[in-house]
């Protein structure tokens, strides 16, 4: 298991707990997604499962808690990652 395949593991336990995620929690969450996205730009690589997995889990956790995931996208959007969808793409109604 290479460092990519661990970080989406991470992320995909992270997103499916069954509470609700602290502010903390969920800027981790953008944290951990940032990074494997970044990983998979220099070529690191997932399976296809891994990566759909991945991408389920957090877009389940966005529609659970859309205003915490707006938030936490609005201060940890950069120039170099506001682009991707978990910056640029929340639930519509935690869009403003």
């Amino acid at each position: 298991m290479n460092l990519a395949s661990r970080q989406v593991a991470y992320a995909a336990r992270l997103a499916r707990y069954p509470g609700e995620l602290l502010y903390e929690e969920m800027h981790k969450l953008f944290s951990l997604s940032d990074e494997v996205e970044s990983m998979l730009e220099l070529d690191m690589s997932l399976t296809l499962d891994e990566k759909q997995d991945w991408l389920s889990a957090i877009r389940e956790r966005l529609e659970r808690e859309p205003e915490k995931a707006r938030l936490v996208a609005e201060d940890t959007a950069k120039g170099w990652n506001a682009d991707w969808w978990w910056h640029s793409t929340l639930p519509a109604q935690a869009r403003r």
